[in-house]
């Protein structure tokens, strides 16, 4: 599992990103102008000196959520299309061990044979938890954070994150927060 956050995502989405991917969905220069006024009007400091920005959204704005999830969709649809490359096999072999139980049992007539291994199988997982041939993605975000589960080893999930980085500093202009980003091993066994 990769647990991922975006560094000080509100406050560095870079302006030229947000009117870029905008822009391709909205035509009427109007509103253009009105999304382009929003994100760069800026602040006035103690000292009255007026401060804008090229980057980031207003803090508190009722849009900065909107245009934050339109860069972000970005990331998303990166995972949509890593999801498919990733995904592999239709599901998992079954358990070698549990098959061998499970064979003997049905040959078995003695009834205290059979209820003994059927105490055994069912401490085994039915399936190989370490299936080469099967492996799975699933991404969910919500606002800056998301998680990635992954059927497959250490090695892919490492592999995921360096892509999700490239993708953020690529695409979206942000960048991953490496110390709050963490890769967990779900299971043991």
């Amino acid at each position: 599992m990769i647990q991922g956050d975006i560094s000080k995502c509100f406050d560095k989405i870079p302006h030229t990103i947000i009117m870029k991917l905008v822009r391709k969905e909205i035509g009427d220069p109007r509103l253009l102008e009105l999304v382009k006024k929003f994100i760069s009007a800026g602040y006035v400091d103690e000292d009255g000196k007026l401060h804008q920005p090229t980057e980031g959204t207003p803090q508190g704005g009722v849009l900065s959520p909107l245009l934050s999830n339109i860069v972000l969709h970005q990331l998303d649809l990166f995972m949509d299309d890593e999801k498919k490359r990733f995904d592999k096999g239709t599901k998992r072999r079954k358990n070698p061990t549990y098959a061998a139980l499970q064979n003997k049992k049905t040959r078995t007539t003695d009834p205290l044979e059979r209820s003994r291994l059927l105490s055994e199988m069912r401490k085994l997982r039915r399936s190989d938890m370490f299936d080469p041939n099967f492996r799975r993605l699933n991404y969910t975000r919500y606002a800056d954070d998301f998680v990635v589960l992954i059927v497959g080893n250490l090695k892919n999930a490492e592999f995921i994150k360096k892509k999700i980085k490239e993708v953020l500093k690529g695409k979206c202009g942000l960048d991953l927060n490496d110390d709050k980003t963490i890769i967990n091993k779900m299971t043991d066994k």
